[in-house]
Formats: structure tokens, sequence, C-alpha cells
């Protein structure tokens, strides 16, 4: 690809999850945050919520797609942070708004956190879309 080059389309955020697909992804950062990336596989996460790992399969695809959300949602939560600084003509103070926004994003959110930047699921290769969204 090269400068000027149109990027491919790609949707501005995931779809929307119903309550089942919700709790299976809170299931998920839940494992991950108590056992580590061992923990995350189907039957877990689909134990977990109390659900059948049809629903995980229907809605995300397998584990890898319940990690990508993971890590799209992360991303979501970090831009609605940053998005909520204000303009205060200072361009140092609003640097330190970012980065005070950045940091209570990691510690209200250590799972997603580890997810987006530490590689937590050392399998886990986010695709293009969520990287764009990212």
């Amino acid at each position: 690809m090269t400068f000027g080059t149109a990027l491919p389309h790609y949707p501005a955020a995931m779809p929307q999850l119903d309550s089942v697909g919700s709790m299976l992804l809170k299931s998920a950062s839940d494992l991950l945050a108590a056992e580590g990336p061992g923990a995350l596989t189907v039957r877990r996460i689909a134990n977990e919520a109390g659900v059948s790992t049809m629903n995980v399969y229907s809605r995300f695809g397998g584990k890898d797609g319940v990690v990508e959300r993971l890590f799209a949602e992360g991303f979501r939560l970090l831009g609605e942070g940053m998005r909520s600084i204000v303009d205060s003509g200072d361009p140092v103070a609003d640097m330190v708004s970012c980065g005070m926004a950045y940091r209570r994003f990691a510690i209200e959110h250590p799972t997603l956190y580890s997810v987006m930047f530490d590689r937590v699921v050392p399998d886990f290769v986010p695709s293009i879309e969520a990287q764009v969204l990212a």
C-alpha cells in the first residue's frame, strides 16, 4: 500500500452484543484475569457463562473471536476515555490529561489492557478489521 492508497472499508465498530454475548465476554475476561490464557477454552468460557459451547461459536466463531472482541472492546473504551478530554488550549496540559486517561483505563481494565498491549494470549493475532478499529 502506498501513500494515498485508500484503505478498504471496515465498520466503525463491532456489532453490538446481546445479553448472552456480553455474558460470554465477561466470563472470558474473568477467566483470563483469574487463571491466565490457558483457561481460555470455548468449553470453559461457555461453562462459566452457564450456556452451551454453541453460543460461543455462533457469536464469536470460537476462542479467537472472543479474544478479538476483548481486544476491540478495550480499544473502544480507551478511545472513549481519550475523546472525553476537553481541549484546554494548553497542549502540555492536554497531553497530561490524555496520559492520565490512558493510565486510568489501564488501572480500571487490566485484563483488557493485557490483551491489547501485553499480548497475554500468545497465539492471538488481531484481524485487519480489529487492527483498524484499534
